[in-house]
């Protein structure tokens, strides 16, 4: 199986791909940012990078495709930054949709996939990503761009990644091939995904949000603090009632390790890369607020672990981790192809 990546950041969708088809080929890949290449290079470093989506040409995929002897499958998750619910709640300018300057590259991928099947022996499919929060106007819009390009039906799902584990995180797929909600499994649950509690993990300074005199989460009219510095290697924990618990701190925090999931991970938001671990007692109101850590958030995303710890520092794995894909939900969607052997009975197109 020969695919194109196009916005590829540090290869979410790789790695999926790959464990599902062990010998699939890149034909390219396109990403701009910097440091997603570092850690995509350094993981697929025979894959070629083709630069940014702006710069192809139809020359170069004719190449390509001529090189390779075809595409079967070309995969992207498009930018969101003005089609999501977040863009609305800011300026005009982030909330053009598909007119404005991140998202609209969207027709950029249609443009490439115009001229793959132009030049394309077989049908080409299609796996794109972006965020479930965007308006029912784009939604339509996008659906019925993509069933413009292609001659097998397109179809529009939205999967949520707490169905498979702990992350929340709803995304909308487009596909050449059906894809059902039905028989998903939860196989990741809070154990799978967090550190053991230990001194590295609870007692630093860069772990612990509350560290010292800092009040979090605070409003217009309350401030809580919920661990103070005693000496160097000892906190005090400060309990709460149950009452402040469930009225102030569980609407504020995004994460949790009791029975509920983890909020989805967003690039450049601290307060989602937040965890209460209750681990450290046994009392429902006493728990600590601290950051995930790399390994953590790695494991919420399926990501192998030290994909992008081993190159990056915390913060700049967060924020790159935020903009790629889970992993688990990927390898459900890829493995549907598989098992309909659909890229083996792609129709040839007429000449």
């Amino acid at each position: 199986m020969k695919y194109m990546s196009l916005f590829s950041g540090i290869g979410g969708f790789e790695i999926a791909i790959h464990n599902i088809f062990p010998d699939a080929v890149c034909v390219g890949f396109s990403e701009v940012d910097k440091h997603a290449i570092a850690v995509y290079e350094h993981h697929f470093p025979t894959h070629e990078n083709m630069g940014s989506v702006t710069d192809i040409t139809e020359k170069q995929i004719k190449k390509i495709i001529k090189d390779n002897g075809g595409i079967d499958l070309i995969i992207g998750g498009f930018p969101c930054q003005n089609l999501s619910s977040m863009a609305r709640c800011f300026t005009t300018t982030n909330s053009h949709g598909l007119e404005g300057p991140k998202s609209s590259l969207f027709y950029i991928m249609i443009q490439i996939i115009k001229w793959i099947n132009k030049h394309n022996p077989i049908q080409i499919h299609l796996l794109a990503e972006n965020n479930a929060s965007m308006s029912r106007v784009n939604k339509k819009l996008i659906t019925d761009t993509f069933e413009g390009v292609f001659e097998i039906p397109v179809y529009c799902t939205e999967l949520n990644g707490a169905d498979f584990g702990v992350q929340r995180r709803r995304r909308l797929y487009w596909t050449t091939w059906e894809v059902s909600s039905h028989g998903i499994v939860c196989e990741q649950t809070w154990n799978d995904v967090l550190e053991p509690v230990d001194y590295n993990l609870c007692m630093n300074d860069k772990q612990i949000i509350n560290s010292g005199n800092k009040l979090f989460p605070s409003t217009k009219n309350k401030s809580y603090r919920i661990a103070e510095k005693v000496s160097t290697k000892v906190w005090k924990f400060i309990d709460m009632n149950s009452g402040e618990y469930e009225s102030n701190w569980q609407r504020f925090m995004c994460s949790d390790t009791g029975n509920n999931k983890s909020s989805t991970i967003r690039r450049g938001r601290n307060i989602d890369t937040c965890v209460l671990d209750r681990r450290i007692s046994k009392r429902k109101n006493r728990f600590l607020i601290r950051y995930f850590s790399v390994t953590e958030l790695e494991r919420l995303f399926w990501i192998p672990e030290g994909w992008v710890g081993n190159l990056y520092s915390k913060t700049r794995c967060s924020m790159l981790l935020g903009n790629t894909v889970i992993v688990k939900v990927i390898e459900y969607i890829v493995s549907i192809l598989f098992e309909k052997n659909s890229i083996k009975k792609a129709p040839t197109k007429p000449r």
